[in-house]
Order: C-alpha cells, then sequence, then structure tokens
C-alpha cells in the first residue's frame, strides 16, 4: 500500500488531490492543519507536545496514509 506526503502552495490542489487518492486507494487522510492549529480558533498554533502527540497516534493507527500540508507552516513548526 501507500504513504503519501503531499507538500504545496496554499490553492495549488493538495487537498483535492489526496480526497482524490485516498478514495481510489481507500487509505485515510491526514490534512495536518488540523493538528496544527487549536479548535475553534483563529490561528492559535497547538503545543509541540500535542501535535506530535496527534501525529504519532494517527500513525500508529493507520499502516496506510496520505498526509497533506503547505510546506512553508511546516518548515515554521519543525
Amino acid at each position: 500500500m501507500h504513504r503519501i506526503l503531499i507538500f504545496g502552495n496554499s490553492g495549488y490542489g493538495k487537498s483535492t488531490l489526496a480526497n482524490r487518492l485516498g478514495k481510489d486507494f481507500r487509505i485515510p487522510i491526514l490534512a495536518l492543519d488540523t493538528i496544527v492549529w487549536e479548535p475553534n480558533q483563529i490561528a492559535i498554533r497547538r503545543t509541540q507536545k500535542d501535535l506530535a502527540k496527534d501525529l504519532q497516534d494517527f500513525i500508529e493507527n493507520n499502516i496506510y496514509w496520505i498526509m497533506e500540508q503547505m510546506l512553508l507552516h511546516l518548515q515554521q513548526r519543525w
């Protein structure tokens, strides 16, 4: 199966590609924005500890996966 990372700028079709591949390969998708930012907040980053825990949980619970993220955010965070 597959482990796929999709990086790119805003508006380049990352989510569209991730959703298409997830559907075609029947594997889960993690949009990293969903774990980078505090839920129900505007532009508030989560702690590195919380982010790392959620990412580790996703990887441990899914043998195959697709992740998508804007490269700039990932570079700044990690």
